[in-house]
C-alpha cells in the first residue's frame, strides 16, 4: 500500500479497512513459508539413561570437617559424622569423578548406585584429588569392569540460556533430577566457603543443594558439561558448576 493512503489522527496511524499492510517485522519474509518454532528438548530419556552412571557418596570424617552434612546422618554417640556428595563414572572399571571437598579429611568412603532398578553399595578409595580445581577421582572397590559411564562434552560449546540437567544426592535424596538453563558463563568472582582455588564457573538455575556436589551437569545430548560445586545459600536458582 502506498504511504499516501495512510491517515494520521493526532499521534495515531490509521490503516483503511481495505488495507493488507504487512507488519515491518514480517516484510522481509513475506511470501516465505513460516518456520515452525523449535520445541523444548525431551529431557526425560537423557536423565533416565544417565542415572545408572551417577552415584551417591557418603563419607565419614572428623566432626569439625567443613564437608556437606545432613542432620539426619549425625550420630550423637560418635564424634564423627557422615558427609554427603555425588559423583559419576568415567571408566567402566569403577573410576568416578566428584569434588575434592566431598572427600576432604575423610576416613572412609562408600558409594551407592542403582543399575537396572537394583541399588548396590560399595566401598571406594581416593585415587587423587586437586583442591585448587576442586576435582577428585575415586575408585570403587568391586570385582567388575562394566560400570555404566557418562560421556564428557564440551562446556565451551554451551551458550547462555541453553538447557542443562543436574543429577545428584541432595540431602541424601539419591538420583534427584532438576532442570534449568545456563545463566552465565565464566563466573570467576565466586569463592565457595572461602576456599582458594581456580574457578571458572558455569552459573546455572537448575536447583542444586548440599549433597549435589560432585554430581554431573548434562547438556541435551546427555554429555557431562560441568560438575555441581556450589550454591548461593541466600538466593534461589543460583548454582555453580565447574
Amino acid at each position: 500500500m502506498a504511504l499516501a493512503t495512510y491517515l494520521t489522527i493526532g499521534a495515531f496511524l490509521v490503516v483503511p479497512a481495505a488495507s493488507h499492510a504487512i507488519p515491518l517485522w514480517q516484510e522481509a519474509s513475506a511470501g516465505a513459508p513460516v518456520e515452525k518454532a523449535s520445541s523444548l528438548p525431551e529431557l526425560s530419556p537423557i536423565a533416565t539413561k544417565a542415572m545408572s552412571a551417577v552415584v551417591s557418596i557418603s563419607t565419614v570424617q572428623a566432626a569439625e570437617s567443613s564437608q556437606e552434612t545432613a542432620q539426619s546422618f549425625l550420630d550423637p554417640e560418635d564424634e564423627s559424622q557422615k558427609g554427603l556428595g555425588s559423583g559419576f563414572f568415567v571408566h567402566p572399571a569403577g573410576y568416578l569423578v566428584t569434588n575434592a571437598h566431598v572427600i576432604e579429611d575423610v576416613t572412609g568412603v562408600r558409594v551407592s548406585l542403582r543399575i537396572d532398578g537394583v541399588t548396590r553399595e560399595y566401598p571406594a578409595r581416593v585415587v587423587g584429588a586437586d583442591p585448587p580445581t576442586d576435582v577428585a577421582l575415586l575408585k570403587v572397590e568391586a570385582d567388575r569392569d562394566d560400570f555404566p559411564i557418562l560421556p564428557l562434552g564440551d562446556s565451551d560449546a554451551l551458550g547462555v540460556a541453553d538447557w542443562v540437567v543436574a543429577i545428584g544426592n541432595p540431602y541424601g535424596l539419591s538420583h534427584s533430577v532438576t532442570v534449568g538453563v545456563v545463566s552465565y558463563k565464566g563466573r570467576t568472582d565466586v569463592m565457595p566457603a572461602g576456599r582458594d582455588g581456580y574457578y571458572d564457573y558455569l552459573q546455572i538455575d537448575a536447583s542444586i543443594n548440599p549433597g549435589n556436589s560432585g554430581g554431573p551437569i548434562l547438556n541435551t545430548r546427555g554429555e557431562v558439561v560441568g560438575i555441581a560445586n556450589a550454591v548461593n545459600a541466600v538466593g534461589q536458582g543460583i548454582g555453580f558448576a565447574i
